[in-house]
């Protein structure tokens, strides 16, 4: 019996170890991550790309699919990342370029690093004099995509992007939803006050008592009752385990 439990024992730290093993790869793995905003007053939105957990990474080529009977596309600009890498850094820099109209409803998007993609210390050590790379390697803003909104009945719309190739780090794709209006909520009539009628009141103002049906048991009988069923399912209890005992 005591084999057996350490067995058990030894198993389920086993089972633990591993369970936090995949918890933390899961948690490091590099990815695209696409976020998308809300669209403005002129249905301009924009999608920010951003590579996570990829720093290594040198060259890439992904294609962002979207929905082209509600958004149309209009251009790629440098996310923040890049731009204060281009701006600051005088070892390091961005280079993406994009096609929209290879193939349909996608946005061809590839770039690479002068370098690779460093840390966010390896980032700010390379600043030219008087400049600051504020650049977040781990979580690193590459570019942001602007898209118009055409089709004004639409509550949502969804992006993809699949990553066909890159170099330096092994990253996977994703998905993300936008949210273009706000749902309409239709407005509950509260009920007037004067149609809730309190009939458990006599003429006099007071409330009436409930019939007594003769059933009832007072509280401390209940707890007794209680009480006594509880000692004996222990009594029970502590004779099995002595019958086992022995």
């Amino acid at each position: 019996m005591k084999i057996a439990k350490k067995v058990l024992a030894v198993l389920m730290a086993v089972a633990m170890i591993a369970g936090l093993s995949a918890m933390a790869f899961a948690a490091d793995a590099s990815s695209v991550v696409l976020v998308a905003g809300e669209p403005d007053e002129d249905g301009v939105m924009e999608v920010a790309v951003y590579f996570k957990n990829a720093v290594g990474l040198k060259s890439w080529d992904l294609a962002i699919s979207y929905d082209d009977k509600v958004l149309e596309f209009d251009s790629v600009d440098y996310g923040t990342d890049a731009k204060s890498v281009n701006d600051g850094s005088k070892s390091n820099s961005v280079t993406h370029e994009f096609n929209s109209e290879e193939e349909p409803h996608t946005v061809l998007y590839s770039g690479y690093f002068k370098e690779t993609l460093w840390s966010t210390a390896d980032f700010a050590a390379s600043a030219k004099a008087k400049k600051t790379v504020s650049a977040n390697g781990e979580n690193f803003n590459v570019a942001t995509l602007t898209f118009v909104v055409i089709d004004e009945k639409a509550a949502n719309t969804a992006f993809e992007v699949a990553v066909r190739k890159c170099d330096g780090a092994t990253v996977s794709g994703g998905k993300a939803t936008a949210a273009l209006k706000e749902e309409e909520k239709t407005p509950v009539n509260p009920t007037p006050a004067d149609d809730k009628k309190d009939n458990t009141k006599t003429e006099d103002g007071t409330k009436a008592a409930n019939p007594s049906t003769g059933d009832e048991k007072s509280t401390g009988d209940n707890m007794a009752l209680a009480a006594v069923a509880g000692v004996a399912l222990l009594a029970g209890a502590a004779f099995i385990v002595s019958k086992k005992r022995k």
